[in-house]
């Protein structure tokens, strides 16, 4: 909203609600009004007192003292009785009305109020006020609406103005409703269109939900499959029994003609047939043994999975014939496994082809790993079937706690690792709920999960192993590997879980990792020591090699050079042998140049250490290049930290890395704005800029030289400090002011690294030991 001119006027607005206050507010301020602020009527007519206002806005129905109050006492009195009076309010009973007639109030205006309509009155009244006439002596007009009395001295004028009001605020009540009427009709149009597509929607989701009962019916089909035959195992628990009801169960669910239950043998290598469904004696006869790798529950057995085949690829070529015989097309076969021990096979015939679905081949697999446990209880059970207890207290002897429960949560199992682990005893947790286990944190998921299983039996953590924390007795919670798997008895769903405390575990991973950090942080420190060794090395190597050779190419030089001088003063010389000597002369003063670096590098003058403060040094520096870098468009900025910057180091060989860093980082800004032309980086906001920044720490004093230059290519920043390598082409650099630079820092205990981004710029940092001043 756009904010209007001062109108000069001041509004005091008397509101006890902050919300409509603020609206109060806004809406004048905006459209040029002063406006002052009072709680109820009391603040009100003390802030009158102090400072008249141009107009009052008050609510009705205040604390400590109403609208009609405020109104009342206002009018009554001789400074402040000209005051106009805006009175609001939510009610719109006719008694509201009159009483703020009686009140002596101006005008009457209803909440919600319209802003424009507000604004309107608050104009009009200030423009045309109607002076109130406070006469003691004029007679009251009395009147009686719905049984009560009433007594108006107000003008004329005001009482029609008053009334006026009131029946512009009914018509603008009246013309909003015909709008909500319009809208509701509107949005009733709206619905029922939406009303249809959500029709079609459900017809849509109706026909889903049918789909997902067949396939519900099917897992429920599939789960009952699994609990006919653990019941079976629980009220039959001779091997034989469980073995001939798994089968009769399966061939059912997968709709097979026929089966055969295997067991392995005492020898591992055979297995006998112990049951089948489907066959005659004389039909059987050629799979009562088989080897492992043999027929179809061979094979599964040696491969120790599930695996189906038709008859034209049967695994065993003097079986398919018996098999061809029996009239079976297709054929699948799974391993009895108990935990990861091979126990026996199933072997499943059909006489019409069949393509075996996933769930299919699953469910096969999970009851040939339920089977496998049973045959393993089985012959427990078959050993010690003397001594029940003795194969209870078997059962209670594992170290993973394993622990049942019922849909509403509630423990129906507990073993005696259940009681170690959390701290309660047996006949302490049955008939308590889980929860008693389940930390605060993981409560609303657990509960969701909760009630979504004993609806549908699955939940977000079934068919694999989680990691999470569960609560001790003593309130202590401890980290766990939680595996769950779910069963329906009596038509309501229940789950086992098998937690395993893995605090030491935990303990060791913690361990490990601290290790696995610590080597890499020596590895890593490891490899910069060596890469710092070997450069020191070389550049020792090269230093007393470059000492030799800076000698013996000076003295052919010399001659060179004064043959090439007497041969420029003979007249007689054509040009072209002048202008050659003349580059001649160039390349020499060149070799000259990289002659003395080289002697300079080799000199490996011990530094004279004096305390300094950097930053003085930097800007002798700086001065002596200033001139140069501004024609070339290179400018400095200088971030010098206050306070005392103190390091130990010769001024020279300082001034000298200095001086390097600065020429190097000018050369890049000079190459690029040669790449790319001055006038274009410019447009896009470039500058040619060398910033300089002196810091220090407890430890460390730091200096670093950052240009936006062109930047060193990412394969040249570990060779930046190598003697001889330069990234400035043949004709601008030796190689060597980098090197020589790495090695006064390294004789100042210090250091120097790069940083840079090609194409933006580059960054070397110095580092030195601080010295505490004084010391």
């Amino acid at each position: 909203m756009t904010r209007q001119e001062d109108t000069g006027k001041e509004v005091l607005i008397v509101e006890d609600s902050a919300v409509q206050m603020e609206i109060l507010r806004r809406v004048l301020t905006t459209n040029g009004y002063k406006v002052r602020k009072a709680g109820n009527g009391e603040e009100a007519l003390a802030a009158a007192h102090e400072r008249k206002p141009d107009m009052i806005i008050s609510d009705i129905l205040m604390p400590v003292m109403d609208g009609y109050t405020l109104c009342k006492e206002l009018k009554a009195s001789e400074t402040l009785k000209e005051i106009p009076v805006i009175l609001l309010t939510q009610l719109s009973e006719p008694e509201e009305a009159i009483r703020g007639l009686e009140a002596g109030a101006d005008n009457y205006i209803t909440k919600p109020f319209d802003e424009a309509f507000l604004l309107a009155k608050v104009k009009s009244l200030l423009l045309y006020p109607i002076h109130f006439m406070n006469d003691p002596g004029k007679k009251s007009i009395e009147f009686i609406v719905d049984g009560k009395r009433y007594s108006v001295k107000s003008s004329r004028g005001q009482t029609l103005n008053f009334l006026l009001s009131t029946y512009e605020n009914v018509v603008r009540r009246n013309l909003e409703m015909y709008r909500v009427q319009e809208e509701l009709e509107r949005l009733n149009e709206q619905l029922e269109d939406k009303i249809k597509q959500r029709t079609a929607a459900l017809a849509e989701e109706v026909t889903e939900r049918k789909q997902l009962s067949v396939d519900l019916i099917k897992r429920n089909r599939e789960l009952s499959a699994l609990y006919s035959i653990y019941k079976t195992a629980a009220e039959k628990p001779m091997l034989r029994d469980i073995l001939h009801a798994a089968l009769e169960t399966i061939l059912g669910v997968m709709e097979m003609d026929a089966g055969i239950m295997y067991l392995l043998d005492e020898d591992k290598a055979n297995l006998s047939l112990c049951s089948q469904v489907g066959m005659g004696g004389k039909e059987a006869e050629p799979f009562l043994s088989l080897k492992i790798g043999e027929g179809m529950a061979g094979k599964s057995a040696a491969e120790m999975k599930t695996i189906v085949s038709d008859n034209d690829n049967y695994p065993t070529k003097r079986l398919s014939g018996f098999v061809l015989s029996l009239g079976m097309k297709s054929m699948a076969a799974a391993p009895l496994i108990s935990t990861t021990d091979l126990v026996g096979a199933m072997s499943l015939g059909s006489k019409r082809p069949r393509v075996f679905q996933r769930d299919e081949l699953d469910l096969m697999s999970a009851i040939g790993r339920q089977v496998g446990s049973m045959v393993h209880a089985a012959r427990l059970y078959e050993q010690l079937k003397e001594s029940e207890e003795k194969f209870q207290s078997m059962a209670y002897s594992v170290n993973d706690a394993v622990i049942s429960i019922d849909g509403q949560g509630t423990i129906e199992f507990w073993n005696a690792a259940a009681g170690r682990i959390f701290g309660v005893e047996k006949d302490q947790a049955m008939g308590k709920n889980i929860s008693m286990i389940v930390p605060e944190k993981h409560r609303e998921a657990h509960l969701n999960g909760l009630r979504n299983f004993r609806e549908t039996g699955i939940g977000n953590i079934f068919g694999r192993s989680v990691e999470l924390t569960a609560l001790k007795a003593d309130n202590s919670e401890i980290p766990v590997e939680l595996s769950v798997s779910s069963y329906k008895l009596g038509g309501a769903w229940h789950a086992v879980g098998i937690v395993r405390d893995i605090t030491e575990r935990k303990k060791w991973e913690t361990s490990i990792e601290e290790s696995n950090r610590k080597l890499e942080t020596a590895l890593e420190d490891l490899k910069k020591s060596q890469g710092m060794l070997i450069r020191t090395e070389k550049l020792a190597a090269l230093g007393a090699l470059s000492a030799g050779v800076a000698h013996e190419i000076k003295n052919p030089l010399n001659i060179i050079s004064t043959a090439v001088q007497m041969l420029m003063m003979d007249e007689k010389q054509p040009p072209e042998t002048i202008e050659t000597c003349k580059e001649i002369m160039t390349q020499i003063h060149r070799t000259v140049k990289i002659t003395e670096n080289l002697r300079d590098f080799a000199r490996e003058r011990k530094p004279e250490m004096k305390e300094l403060d950097p930053r003085g040094l930097l800007s002798k520096t700086i001065a002596l290049v200033d001139y140069e870098m501004t024609i070339d468009n290179v400018h400095f900025n200088e971030d010098f930290a206050d306070g005392g910057l103190r390091i130990k180091g010769d001024q020279d060989q300082l001034a000298q890395v200095f001086l390097n860093l600065i020429n190097n980082a000018a050369d890049s800004i000079r190459q690029k704005e040669k790449t790319y032309g001055y006038a274009a980086l410019k447009e896009n906001g470039w500058r040619g800029e060398i910033k300089i920044r002196a810091w220090s720490d407890p430890a460390w004093t730091y200096i670093e030289f950052r240009d936006t230059g062109l930047g060193i290519a990412d394969g040249a920043v570990e060779r930046i400090f190598d003697p001889f390598f330069t990234t400035k082409g043949e004709q601008k650099g030796t190689g060597l002011g980098l090197s020589i630079a790495f090695g006064i820092m390294e004789n100042h205990g210090g250091a120097i690294s790069v940083a840079s981004v090609e194409g933006e710029g580059a960054a070397f940092t110095l580092k030195f030991p601080s010295i505490v001043q004084g010391h």
